[in-house]
């Protein structure tokens, strides 16, 4: 409902011009990133044009890790978040385990609970947070209508939170394999090399790192063409990230969104 009335009161030039919608206040909270989150219940069984995101399998024995810098992107929050999360294949080869060890995490009832996303490109030399662009989605699912819990394959694949849950407590220390992830390059679900970015609950980005190969006998733990310790350092901001989240987002994935919009009419 919040899909089809949106796209209608927008027009489907906006999406194919690179600018999302400006949600209700009713039925999203627009931040500074240009974000969409909607707040309704899941819709049963809604996928994107793409149809279920498929198990990836055969997943080679590497080990990619995303190290948090000690610069934060929004100093705003007062957040100091710092760690890493381990990425490895899944039993037999199926999916990717995640192990996460992250703390310094801000107050959660006023700026939480924080959600956390593999977003669909990397983080630049720069540490902007927003270049990491809109969430990994093979699908096309789009952040209109939020994950179905109970049925994983339906959500956006780098939808990490969206599957597993919100960060609600000042450290988040655990372990789960997706089973809707690749360590496979080159493929649409391949997680290397891209970003996972941490939100407060209206989806400012807080701070973000690449997923970075380990390379054996390399004793820094870094791949080829990173720096000396593998972690992009985002640039502090007294005011929070630049307002050009909507741009960067949105042009990343106009042609997506363009199909989304389209199947939301069907």
């Amino acid at each position: 409902m919040y899909g089809k009335s949106l796209v209608a009161a927008c027009g489907l030039a906006a999406v194919a011009n690179a600018q999302l919608p400006t949600p209700s206040t009713t039925a999203g909270i627009p931040t500074v990133e240009g974000a969409l989150t909607y707040q309704g219940p899941p819709v049963s069984g809604f996928t994107g044009p793409g149809g279920n995101a498929t198990v990836q399998a055969n997943n080679p024995d590497a080990t990619y890790v995303a190290r948090f810098p000690t610069s934060q992107f929004d100093n705003s929050t007062g957040s100091e978040i710092a760690g890493t999360v381990t990425a490895v294949a899944g039993p037999q080869g199926t999916g990717v385990t995640l192990t996460f060890d992250w703390s310094g995490f801000p107050d959660a009832a006023s700026l939480g609970p924080f959600p956390y996303h593999i977003h669909a490109m990397p983080i630049p030399a720069d540490g902007n947070c927003t270049a990491a662009g809109p969430h990994l989605d093979p699908t096309v699912r789009g952040e209109l209508h939020s994950c179905e819990v109970a049925a994983p394959q339906t959500c956006q694949a780098g939808d990490l939170s969206g599957k597993h849950g919100n960060i609600t407590t000042p450290t988040f220390q655990t372990s789960y394999t997706d089973n809707f992830l690749s360590l496979v390059p080159g493929t649409q679900y391949f997680i290397g090399e891209k970003a996972i970015v941490v939100h407060t609950t209206n989806a400012t980005r807080i701070t973000c790192a690449n997923f970075v190969q380990q390379l054996a006998g390399s004793g820094n733990g870094t791949s080829a063409g990173s720096n000396s310790t593998g972690i992009v350092l985002p640039t502090p901001s007294a005011t929070g990230p630049v307002a050009t989240g909507a741009a960067s987002r949105a042009a990343g994935a106009s042609m997506g969104l363009l199909v989304a919009a389209a199947a939301l009419f069907l």
